[in-house]
C-alpha cells in the first residue's frame, strides 16, 4: 500500500511540472507571436517562474536584491547596507562589492593601502579599539593574515591577503 502512495504523489508531482511547462511553453508562444524577442521570452518565463516561488529580484544600478520566502540577499559593488558603521577600515581602503542577507550577514571584499604586514598590523590594533575582539589568529602578517572577531553585536572573520596589491575580506554574522 506504501508503494500506491508514493507512485500517486509522485504522478501528481510529474503531471504538475508537465502543466507549468506547457503553460511556460503556450507564453512563450505568444510572446513571440507579439513581437517579443526570445530573450524577452525567456526573461518573462523566468520571471513569472520566480513569482510562482514568491521570489522576486530588483536590479538598482549596480545592486541587485533578491526577495524570496526565506529572507532577502542583496549583492553589489560597494558596502553592503547592513555593513557595521564601527568596523575599522584601514585608510585608503576601498570597498570592491559585497553582499548583505536578511540584514543578518554580511560579506566585503576591498582594496587596501600598504602591504599585507600594514593592513595586518592595522587589524591586530585596530579591531579591539573598535570593540571587536580577536579570538583567533592564523598567518605570519607578511604573506596573510586571518583574524576571527568577535564584537559588538557581531561575530565573523577578517582575511588579509595579496592579490593585485594588498586585498582583504571581511565576512560576519549577527549575533542574536
Amino acid at each position: 500500500m506504501r508503494g500506491t502512495t508514493t507512485m500517486q504523489v509522485n504522478a501528481q508531482s510529474a503531471r504538475s511540472v508537465v502543466r507549468s511547462s506547457m503553460r511556460a511553453a503556450l507564453l512563450a508562444l505568444m510572446l513571440l507571436a507579439t513581437g517579443c524577442s526570445a530573450q524577452d521570452v525567456a526573461e518573462n518565463i523566468a520571471n513569472q517562474a520566480l513569482e510562482e516561488e514568491g521570489i522576486s529580484i530588483d536590479l538598482d544600478g549596480d545592486q541587485i536584491t533578491v526577495d524570496g520566502p526565506d529572507g532577502q540577499v542583496s549583492v553589489g559593488q560597494g558596502l553592503p547596507a547592513d555593513f557595521p558603521a564601527d568596523f575599522p577600515l584601514p585608510p585608503g581602503a576601498e570597498a570592491q562589492g559585497g553582499a548583505a542577507g536578511a540584514g543578518r550577514d554580511v560579506v566585503a571584499a576591498f582594496q587596501a593601502d600598504g602591504s599585507v604586514q600594514e593592513v595586518s598590523d592595522f587589524f591586530a590594533s585596530e579591531l579591539p579599539a573598535a570593540g571587536y575582539e580577536i579570538t583567533q589568529t592564523a598567518g605570519d602578517g607578511s604573506t596573510g593574515q586571518v583574524y576571527s572577531v568577535s564584537g559588538n553585536g557581531w561575530t565573523g572573520e577578517v582575511a588579509v591577503g595579496q592579490g593585485v596589491g594588498t586585498s582583504f575580506t571581511v565576512t560576519l554574522d549577527r549575533l542574536e
